[in-house]
């Protein structure tokens, strides 16, 4: 393996790992908003939080694949 490769190769390992923190980002903000809404008994804003956990399990799974 030469130095091109090998800088390929950790340029891809960084973007895996960006990706899954933004994923674990969305999935805590999405978390803070629904339990919010629940609270407040404001679905919107439940439901909105649920859309943010959807949109972060989807960045997951391509940052897995």
């Amino acid at each position: 393996m030469d130095i091109k490769d090998a800088k390929n190769k950790i340029q891809d390992a960084v973007e895996g790992l960006k990706d899954k923190a933004e994923a674990r980002s969305e999935n805590i903000e999405g978390k803070i908003l629904e339990n919010m809404g629940e609270m407040d008994d404001d679905a919107q804003k439940a439901e909105k939080g649920r859309d943010k956990q959807d949109k972060a399990d989807e960045l997951r799974e391509e940052a897995d694949s």
